[in-house]
Order: structure tokens, then C-alpha cells, then sequence
């Protein structure tokens, strides 16, 4: 697994493949695995766009 997102160079297909799915709870997995192997760039990126989604949908549902 950590080599597979070692190899990923431009987080922005996993960006999109979790909004288009809604996978909010993966999206916070998927960023911790990039902290993992040191890729903080990425997670914040991941986080920065996800972010605002996931607070959309609580919102939907309080």
C-alpha cells in the first residue's frame, strides 16, 4: 500500500473519485495514509477539498 501512494504524483484523480463516490470517511483514511508515508502536501490538499463537502452534508443532517 505505501508504495502504491508513493507512486500517485498529482492527488487530484483521488480527489475526485472520492467526491464523485462521497466517500468522506475514506477521504480521512486516505489522507492519514498520506501522512503516513510523508506526503502532507497531498493530504492537505485532499483535506482542503473535502473540507467543505463534509461540512455541507452535516449540515443536512442537524
Amino acid at each position: 500500500m505505501r508504495t502504491a501512494l508513493a507512486m500517485i504524483t498529482d492527488p487530484s484523480d483521488i480527489i475526485k473519485i472520492l467526491i464523485d463516490t462521497g466517500q468522506t470517511v475514506r477521504a480521512g483514511r486516505v489522507i492519514g495514509a498520506f501522512r503516513n508515508i510523508g506526503r502532507s502536501d497531498f493530504a492537505d490538499e485532499i483535506r482542503e477539498t473535502m473540507m467543505p463537502i463534509i461540512l455541507f452534508l452535516l449540515k443536512g443532517t442537524v
